[in-house]
């Protein structure tokens, strides 16, 4: 760069502005007086400053840092007045007019609302890792017993499954086992021990990740295989957030001339209601909201004025928010199956796995991957909305196997609204396509020779639409068409309605008609639906295929969360081409025990009846203790009151038990949820009293938790006191007494006759200070201990 001498006259005068303004500035400092004002932005009340309002009262200046308090984006002309910096009201017109209410003392600025600072109100649920509360290490040993036969050969099977699940310092160690002993016929029984997944996991549910080091399931999403490792897993769990959103929501743009409530209306009926200060706002991930629909806005400003606006708005469930992250990444050897004697893995490793993105609100991408000794397989996906005109989806993956490449590849639209959806999709998949799973169902000569599952799909084609919603019912229309390399192509049409008919009935139909080379058949299938209650219901079916048809009656009653009884009976008829005949019936009866599930099954079959029984519970291990109980799946809680029987508790708002002891198990909590326990006030004796009588718990994956509930017992203990004065006793009326024990002190003033009266004393020996007329008499009070409410302590001489 070569200096000039206009270069050098224009940094002259740029060096002399920048040192030369603030001396003119200094000298021309403005007159006037500093006094204390109330400031109102847009009518919103900022608080009370110190501004400086010069001598014509026509400026009004304030410090840099007040105005920044103010929320406003305007630059303003600077003035020094005492050393310190003052931004000019005036030098800010017309985009800021301010008017000054001398009488009371405040400053009224109407600023135009781009210039306000902009609200950002994020109603996305923010995640927070759910802690067992007192940390501690627990376990569980799941048993079941499993009796199947028939009436044609008596006794069949019998099966004990058991799960022992052990969790110590953040790691949870998981094993299954099952016992078989099978009559395969009159001269064979077979008798084997199959073992399940065994594995130890860990989760960090800051980070939502969850590590398992041993027997897994992995799959490499869409186009990919999946199956059962050993070995090492590394994965993302959204399920560990209670009420978390991964998928971005609605974005709300606006301007706002003053405060004002702002209601967001759904289909007519109110979402949320925010107070927002006045300029530019953004409400970001409105929550409850899928498909396609109207996000209704009515801005009441503060003067009562009401204003509407409609926003149009489609959110995809399947999309991820901007910068989250969704991943699984697998390392092991596959495994063959699960109920095997001896397991067989695979000599060498496999690698598979996927990870997505969240790139932009309406762009998920990522990629999946296997690699393994006999195939590679990998592609790309993403999911992209399209504004409001519905969303897609794509994929492509190319495999290869035995030097040879193939691809397969899908894509889907879809639109969903209030009243209407609407699909599409398409996959196709080359002959030599293979991923870990295909593989895995073929054998080694298979392998080696390259054949193909027969049923192995080329491409297959779908669309679908259907209004529902509506009070005539909902409608769906469906077809299929499926392509295969060795069998006959097949195309197939369903129609789907359903209306409910009362408040608590509803008619479901459906009808399909699958299309070959041979020809076409038919399968209709209707039903009619009736709740009966809270735990009840009744179903009425008749369906209808090529040459049978059958009529149904369904009844069935659920089981409660705590102790209780359901069951399921169906009868059927069954009538062939031939118009024969058959009244079929099968029934399960459930029984939920304080310590057992039991289970009894029939079915009537048309050449012999077949039966099973199932008896299930669980040995768990929590605060040093061992607890019969029904079976855990997830987590679990000991709940804990004082020492007393029979306090009703509560899961989910319906009674799980009582206490034995102060004791009771909840078998069915859910792992990383606002689990709600509670207990009955009505059951606590009346001398005692609760802080509280329902809390929340959110356990670990598989874990117990202790859930205490404080109950103190009131018991009032009773008694006179005498003062001895030279071998003549009087009463100490109105004297202070003053009982000490360990540390803690109880203070009492005595009552007419000596009486006194004091709350809650442990057992023990007292030291007694007896304080009258400003005098001092020792001794000591013995406090017994006692299961009465009132004790009655008896009569004290103190000797001075």
């Amino acid at each position: 760069m070569f200096l000039t001498p206009l270069s050098l006259a224009r940094g002259f005068f740029r060096a002399a502005f920048v040192f030369c303004v603030p001396l003119i500035v200094l000298a021309s400092e403005p007159k006037g007086e500093i006094i204390p004002l109330k400031i109102l932005v847009n009518t919103s009340d900022k608080g009370e400053f110190f501004v400086f309002l010069d001598e014509t009262k026509k400026d009004v200046l304030i410090t840099e840092n007040d105005f920044l308090l103010l929320g406003i984006n305007l630059v303003a002309k600077t003035i020094r007045i005492d050393g310190d910096r003052y931004l000019s009201l005036l030098s800010l017109q017309p985009k800021l007019t301010y008017t000054l209410d001398e009488d009371s003392l405040s400053l009224n600025l109407q600023v135009m609302p781009e210039y306000l600072n902009k609200t950002m109100l994020n109603l996305a649920k923010k995640y927070q890792a759910p802690k067992n509360a007192l940390g501690i290490d627990s376990a569980f040993l799941n048993y079941s017993f499993i009796h199947r036969g028939n009436s044609t050969q008596g006794f069949q099977s019998l099966e004990l499954p058991l799960e022992g699940v052990v969790a110590a310092h953040d790691w949870l160690f998981q094993t299954n086992f099952t016992y078989h002993y099978d009559i395969l016929n009159e001269n064979y029984v077979q008798v084997y021990w199959a073992r399940g997944l065994t594995n130890i996991t860990r989760d960090y549910p800051s980070r939502l990740d969850r590590l398992i080091i041993g027997d897994f399931t992995a799959q490499s999403n869409e186009l990919g295989g999946s199956g059962i490792f050993l070995g090492l897993s590394f994965r993302k769990k959204y399920s560990m957030a209670n009420y978390f959103t991964r998928y971005p929501g609605l974005s709300i743009d606006g301007l706002l001339q003053t405060p004002s409530k702002v209601n967001m209306y759904v289909n007519d009926v109110l979402m949320r209601s925010e107070q927002l200060p006045a300029g530019a706002f953004q409400i970001s991930n409105l929550p409850n909201l899928y498909g396609a629909g109207t996000v209704k806005l009515e801005i009441i400003d503060a003067f009562g004025r009401k204003t509407y606006r409609d926003v149009p708005y489609y959110i995809s469930t399947k999309l991820l928010r901007v910068g989250l992250q969704d991943y699984s990444y697998n390392l092991g050897f596959q495994r063959d199956s699960l109920n095997v004697t001896q397991p067989t893995y695979a000599v060498n490793p496999s690698f598979l796995g996927f990870h997505r993105w969240g790139l932009k609100r309406y762009l998920t991408a990522g990629y999946r991957f296997e690699i393994s000794d006999k195939v590679s397989n990998a592609g790309v996906n993403a999911n992209l909305l399209l504004g409001t005109l519905g969303e897609l989806e794509a994929g492509f993956s190319m495999s290869r196997f035995q030097a040879k490449d193939a691809y397969a590849g899908f894509f889907r639209y879809g639109f969903t609204s209030q009243y209407f959806h609407g699909r599409y999709a398409y996959k196709t998949t080359q002959e030599n396509y293979y991923t870990i799973s295909a593989l895995n169902t073929l054998s080694d000569a298979q392998q080696n020779t390259a054949i193909i599952n027969t049923y192995k799909i080329k491409q297959i084609q779908s669309i679908g639409v259907g209004v529902h919603g509506l009070k005539v019912g909902s409608l769906a229309i469906n077809f299929t068409e499926t392509e295969y390399y060795q069998q006959q192509n097949t195309q197939s049409w369903s129609v789907v309605y359903s209306l409910r008919i009362a408040k608590r009935s509803s008619f479901l139909f459906r009808g399909v008609r699958t299309v070959n080379d041979e020809g076409f058949y038919d399968a209709i299938f209707a039903s009619i639906n009736t709740t009966l209650g809270k735990r009840s219901s009744a179903n009425v079916s008749h369906s209808k295929q090529q040459t049978s048809q059958t009529n149904s009656l369904y009844f069935q009653r659920s089981t409660p969360i705590g102790v209780g009884v359901g069951y399921r009976l169906r009868l059927n008829q069954q009538t062939d081409e031939l118009n024969d005949q058959d009244y079929l019936a099968d029934g399960s009866i459930q029984g939920k025990m304080k310590f057992l599930n039991v289970t009894l099954d029939y079915y009537q079959g048309q050449s012999s009846d077949s039966f099973q029984s199932n008896i299930a519970g669980s040995l768990a291990f929590i605060d040093n203790d061992y607890f019969l109980t029904r079976p855990i799946f997830d987590s679990f809680a000991l709940v804990k009151v004082d020492q007393l029987d029979d306090v009703r508790v509560y899961f989910g708002n319906e009674v799980i038990d009582k206490t034995n002891s102060g004791k009771l198990i909840i078998p069915d909590l859910t792992s990383y949820a606002a689990n709600r326990v509670s207990i009955e006030a009505l059951d606590i004796p009346i001398d005692h009293s609760l802080k509280e009588t329902q809390k929340t718990v959110s356990p670990k994956y598989r874990t117990g938790s202790v859930v205490p509930f404080t109950v103190d017992r009131f018991q009032g203990f009773s008694g006179n006191v005498f003062l001895s004065d030279n071998g003549k006793q009087s009463s100490a009326d109105f004297a202070d007494l003053i009982l000490k024990k360990d540390g803690q002190v109880f203070e009492t003033v005595v009552g007419r006759k000596g009486e006194f009266y004091f709350e809650n004393l442990k057992p023990g020996v007292y030291e007694a200070d007896l304080k009258l007329t400003g005098r001092l008499c020792q001794f000591t009070i013995d406090v017994p201990a006692s299961n009465e409410m009132m004790v009655e302590l008896g009569k004290y001489v103190c000797q001075r």
